[in-house]
């Protein structure tokens, strides 16, 4: 926190109208506990149009959906005082079609105009929507050689691009470096001697190749294998390669807390000993191009509408972490009268290097270890639309290392966060 005599001289400029400092005061009085004064100061940054206020107000209302018209409204103002951050959380509501019409050409033109500026996050994005298209696109290696060494999700997309065998132009040791700084968990993971990351000279990015490439759109034609009829069980295996794995896990890791279940009695999420994993849920404000690309393509695989998707949920169970014996749906209330019953869930299974976890299905004997990029599908309703009491399953202890996973629960109705 800083001195009683900076945030004196902070106040004075605050109280002269400077937006930034007024934003800065903001911060000082959230750190101190001052929840109304840190608020008061944070609205007066907007309106003097501090882009950095507006961008924190409009995260803040995308907590629901109601309010997306009105965050849409700040982020715009925002974007045009500079703010790159609202920049590409605008074009993720433009993907998606929440507090503003449904546009993925502008969103993706928007974020190639950051990627060309120099922005990192823009590169690596666009790197990670390219090889869901063709993991052999040249401009992958080039936009990687933008973002590698400063953007801790492209080193760690680099260094598994290489572990499976495809080159990557940069140097390994940099990446890595970055990501143990930072304190990245999988970095020991990713750093075990790619073979096919050598230090080159980067080509330069061809952008009009790349813009004729960028689509949210996919071709997904991994054949299903049916695992069972009762509940309804379906894996698509290596349906992503092993570098969109690791860029799920690395966009999520620093964004993990408790997991949580719905309490039906409170009608909210809690904590409780059935679930003792780690989850990061990732709401609009989480999102990007590419993971908007990759929730389709798990709905695509669900044969569901990506509206009717919930959030993403990135999951890390650590050694003796399960989730119990349980159902996915959830009771009748507010929730199941707005969004329907969750029908159907998709597991994306993102590493292999743990022993336990598998997925159990307690009532047909059947155990799933999925392979890193495969992809598990079930129903949690009979055809008829009731609660399939075969669909109860679990997580089993993980006994060695850490397994990730990435969940999505599909419903009935359009999902309203």
């Amino acid at each position: 926190m800083a001195s009683p005599q900076d945030v004196e001289a902070l106040t004075a400029r605050a109280n002269s109208g400077d937006a930034q400092a007024q934003y800065a005061l903001a911060a000082e009085m959230s750190r101190a506990g001052r929840r109304s004064d840190a608020d008061r100061w944070l609205n007066s940054a907007a309106e003097n149009g501090c882009a950095d206020a507006l961008y924190t107000i409009a995260t803040r209302l995308l907590y629901s959906s109601e309010n997306a018209d009105a965050a849409a409204e700040k982020l715009r103002r925002a974007k045009a005082g500079g703010s790159s951050a609202a920049s590409r959380l605008l074009g993720v509501l433009s993907a998606i079609g929440v507090g503003m019409p449904k546009d993925e050409r502008r969103a993706l033109d928007d974020l190639l105009a950051l990627a060309k500026s120099g922005d990192a996050g823009a590169a690596r994005e666009i790197a990670c929507i390219l090889a869901l298209r063709d993991l052999e696109d040249p401009n992958i290696n080039a936009l990687l050689a933008i973002s590698g060494g400063a953007d801790p999700v492209a080193a760690a997309f680099a260094l598994a691009r290489a572990g499976a065998g495809r080159r990557v132009d940069g140097d390994a040791a940099s990446f890595s470096s970055l990501l143990r700084r930072l304190g990245y968990p999988r970095a020991e993971n990713v750093s075990l001697a790619p073979p096919a990351l050598a230090p080159s000279e980067p080509s330069a990015p061809g952008w009009e190749k790349i813009a004729a490439a960028l689509s949210l759109s996919l071709n997904f034609e991994t054949p299903a294998e049916r695992l069972a009829a009762s509940p309804d069980v379906l894996i698509y295996r290596q349906a992503l390669a092993p570098e969109i794995c690791e860029y799920v896990i690395a966009h999520s890791a620093s964004r993990l807390g408790p997991s949580l279940v719905y309490n039906p009695v409170e009608a909210r999420m809690i904590r409780d000993p059935l679930r003792t994993s780690a989850t990061a849920s990732l709401s609009p404000i989480d999102l990007d191009l590419a993971l908007i690309a990759i929730n389709r393509l798990m709905a695509h695989a669900a044969g569901c509408a990506e509206e009717n998707g919930e959030f993403l949920s990135v999951l890390h169970y650590a050694p003796g972490q399960q989730y119990r014996p349980h159902f996915d749906c959830i009771p009748p209330g507010p929730d199941f009268d707005r969004n329907g019953q969750r029908e159907k869930t998709a597991l994306l299974f993102l590493n292999e290097d743990y022993e336990g976890g598998e997925t159990q299905f307690t009532e047909i004997e059947l155990n799933v270890r999925g392979g890193r990029g495969d992809i598990l599908v079930f129903s949690n309703l009979t055809p008829g639309g009731e609660i399939d009491r075969a669909a109860r399953h679990a997580g089993l202890p993980v006994t060695k290392g850490a397994k990730w996973l990435a969940s999505k629960w599909f419903r009935t109705k359009k999902f309203h966060f």
